[in-house]
């Protein structure tokens, strides 16, 4: 594994091209919601394996199948964070944070001021 990831990582380096691999669709999506199942990566494994223990599905499936299911599971629950909450917060915060016309600099005595009337 480590060893493919290095070699595209150097194909895409030295070629001057783009990878078709690394334009599709599916690589797209992936980037996108990488951060998001990084970020629920260890609370959904620990609930699934916990879970998992409880129902005693592993004993049944074995170990494979069980770590199978759980990147399953942490990559649909990421991807839906990504979905349902990590992209609505920061369109958001791109509209309500980064307008530039609503806060003005008063140069003469180093204040913000925000152009909006209360």
């Amino acid at each position: 594994l480590y060893v493919v990831c290095s070699v595209m990582i150097i194909l895409g380096a030295t070629s001057g091209k783009k990878l078709s691999i690394l334009t599709t669709r599916i690589s797209d999506f992936l980037g996108d919601v990488s951060y998001s199942v990084y970020l629920t990566h260890i609370p959904v494994s620990a609930v699934v394996i916990l879970l998992f223990s409880k129902l005693k599905i592993s004993h049944y499936i074995g170990y494979t199948l069980t770590m199978i299911f759980i990147v399953m599971i942490t990559f649909a629950v990421g991807s839906f964070f990504n979905l349902l909450i990590e992209n609505p917060l920061l369109k958001f915060l791109r509209i309500r944070m980064l307008k530039p016309n609503q806060i003005k600099i008063n140069l003469k005595s180093n204040a913000l001021h925000s152009s909006k009337t209360t």
